[in-house]
C-alpha cells in the first residue's frame, strides 16, 4: 500500500553521522517509532581531510548539503502529523514552507561547493536559522504561553 501522513504519527526523524568515528560505511536500521533515519557517513571525515582545498569535494558537499535538505524536508512534512498542527497551524504551515526553502539553499550550498569549513558554517547557519524562525514565530504570533509550557496549566480548584 501506500504510504500516508497518518502513518507518520507520532514518529521521529533521526540523523546519525557514524563517520565521526572512522565508520566509511553503515546501514541505519529504521527502529520502532522512527520514521526516518538520515546518514551521512563519512562526511564530516571527508571535510577535514580536504580542509586546505579550495572547494569541498563534490561527493561530500552534495552528502552533507542532501542531508540537511532531507532533514528539513521530512521535518516540514511531518508538521502535518503533530497532535496540536490544528491549534498551533499558524506557526506550523509558515514553518514547513521556511524548512522547505532552506532545504533548497542547503541544496545550493552543496552545488556551490564552497572550501570545507565554509561549507560546515553555511549548513549549520541554514539550521539554525530555521530554528531562530521557529521560535520568533512562537513569541510574535502569541501562541506560546507560559501555560503551554510542560507541566503547567490551570491551577487546582481550592475548597474552602
Amino acid at each position: 500500500g501506500k504510504l500516508t501522513a497518518e502513518d507518520f504519527a507520532g514518529v521521529t526523524i533521526s540523523l546519525t553521522n557514524p563517520g565521526t568515528i572512522g565508520t566509511v560505511h553503515s546501514v541505519p536500521r529504521l527502529m520502532s517509532g522512527q520514521g526516518a533515519i538520515v546518514g551521512a557517513g563519512a562526511a564530516m571525515v571527508g571535510l577535514i581531510e580536504h580542509a586546505h582545498e579550495p572547494q569541498a569535494p563534490a561527493a561530500t558537499a552534495w552528502l552533507l548539503a542532501g542531508s540537511v535538505a532531507l532533514l528539513l524536508v521530512a521535518l516540514g512534512l511531518m508538521t502535518r502529523t503533530l497532535a496540536d498542527y490544528g491549534r498551533h497551524a499558524v506557526i506550523y504551515r509558515p514553518l514547513a514552507f521556511a524548512m522547505v526553502a532552506a532545504a533548497v539553499v542547503a541544496l545550493l550550498v552543496g552545488w556551490w561547493r564552497p572550501t570545507p569549513w565554509l561549507l560546515a558554517l553555511l549548513l549549520a547557519a541554514i539550521l539554525a536559522a530555521v530554528w531562530l524562525f521557529a521560535v520568533l514565530r512562537l513569541f510574535t504570533t502569541g501562541t506560546w504561553t507560559a501555560s503551554d509550557a510542560p507541566g503547567t496549566g490551570p491551577e487546582p480548584p481550592t475548597t474552602a
